[in-house]
C-alpha cells in the first residue's frame, strides 16, 4: 500500500507532534471544558451515507452545524433546515470549533486537509479535527503531526454501526487521541453513539475499527451463506433468521441482512453496485488491517485469511 504523506510534512514530525500536542493541551485542558451543544460550532465535511446520517441526527439534536459538499444531492436534504451551508470547505473550517471529516479513504482525508483547496490553513488555533473515516492508523498519526504545529488537535474516531444506527445516534465509536481533547469533544461524540470509548493514542481507534470490519466481513459472509444453505435445504427463511438472530449465532450482519431479505426479498436491496460497494469498502479496510499485521510482525493470521476469503463470498451475492 502506498504510504500517504501530507505534501508539506514537517521533519521529525512524530516528536514535533508530541511536543506540539502538549502545547495544545497547556492551552486547552484547563481553559476548555467539554463543549456545549448550545454554543459549539461544528463543521461537517463528508455527507455520504454515514456522514449525512450523522449530520442529520446532530441537527435534530440541536447542534449548530456548518456543512459543505461538492454534490448538491448531498446538501439537498439539509437545505431549509437549521444547518448553515457554505460554498467552500475552507469556510466550514474557519467557522468550526470542531471539524468532523467522514469521507471514504486516506487519500480523500488528505485532500480535504492538505490538497489544493485544503482546509488546514483555515482552521484556527485551538480547533479540533475529528477523523470519522476509516483509514490507516499511520495516516492519522501523520495528519495529526502536520496539524499540531498549527495548534490544532486531532482525534481519530471512526464510526461503526451503519447508516440506520447513525440516524438514531446509536453508533459505536472507538477513539484515539489525548484523553483531555477527547473529553472536550465527548458531548458531541456521545450525541452520535451509545458507546464511546478511548482506546489509546492517535491511531488506536482506527486499528480497532480495522479489526471490527474484518470480523464484520467474516460474519457477513457466513450470514449470506447460511441463508443460501437454508434455502437450498427447504427451510423457511423468516423462521431461520428469527432463530439465528435470537440464538448464539446472532450478529449485526444477521440483523442487517434479515431486514434486507424481508424488505427487498433478496440479500442486497439494490443493483450490483451495492454489493460491490460493500465488498469494496471492506476489502479496503481488510487491506489496511493486513498492513498493520505486517508492521506488527504477526504475518497472516486466521482472521486475515477468513476476512479476505469473505470478500469473494459477498461479491457472489450481488444482484444481477
Amino acid at each position: 500500500m502506498k504510504e500517504i504523506v501530507p505534501p508539506t510534512l514537517v521533519p521529525d514530525w512524530l516528536n514535533y507532534a508530541a511536543s506540539s500536542q502538549r502545547r495544545i493541551l497547556n492551552m486547552q485542558s484547563v481553559a476548555s471544558p467539554p463543549i456545549a451543544r448550545d454554543t459549539a460550532h461544528i463543521g461537517y465535511i463528508g455527507l455520504g451515507d454515514m456522514g449525512g446520517s450523522i449530520a442529520g441526527h446532530l441537527i435534530e439534536e440541536g447542534w449548530k452545524l456548518y456543512l459543505y459538499a461538492r454534490q448538491e444531492s448531498a446538501l439537498a436534504p439539509f437545505r431549509g433546515g437549521s444547518a448553515t451551508i457554505l460554498n467552500e470547505a475552507r469556510d466550514v473550517a474557519a467557522a468550526a470549533d470542531i471539524l468532523c471529516i467522514c469521507v471514504s479513504d486516506d487519500a480523500q482525508v488528505e485532500n480535504v486537509l492538505f490538497g489544493n483547496h485544503g482546509i488546514a490553513t483555515a482552521l484556527r488555533e485551538g480547533a479540533v479535527v475529528i477523523i470519522q473515516s476509516t483509514i490507516a492508523p499511520e495516516s492519522c498519526r501523520r495528519f495529526a503531526g502536520h496539524l499540531a504545529p498549527r495548534g490544532i488537535a486531532t482525534v481519530d474516531a471512526p464510526v461503526s454501526g451503519g447508516a440506520e444506527r447513525a440516524r438514531r445516534g446509536a453508533l459505536t465509536i472507538a477513539c484515539g487521541g489525548d484523553p483531555d481533547i477527547i473529553a472536550r469533544c465527548m458531548p458531541l461524540l456521545e450525541a452520535q453513539a451509545t458507546l464511546v470509548l478511548r482506546v489509546g493514542d492517535i491511531g488506536s481507534g482506527q486499528l480497532l475499527k480495522l479489526i471490527n470490519n474484518s470480523v464484520y466481513a467474516a460474519n457477513l459472509a457466513v450470514a449470506l451463506e447460511a441463508t443460501r444453505t437454508g434455502q437450498a435445504m427447504g427451510l423457511n427463511i423468516d423462521e431461520m433468521w428469527d432463530v439465528l438472530r435470537a440464538g448464539s449465532a446472532g450478529s449485526m450482519a444477521l440483523d442487517t441482512h434479515a431486514h434486507n431479505i424481508r424488505k427487498y426479498g433478496r440479500m442486497f436491496p439494490g443493483p450490483s453496485s451495492y454489493a460491490n460497494g460493500t465488498a469494496g469498502i471492506l476489502a479496503k479496510d481488510i487491506g489496511l488491517f493486513r498492513s498493520e499485521l505486517d508492521k506488527a510482525g504477526l504475518g497472516r493470521t486466521a482472521i486475515d485469511h477468513i476476512a479476505r476469503d469473505s470478500i469473494e463470498t459477498i461479491l457472489s451475492f450481488a444482484p444481477e
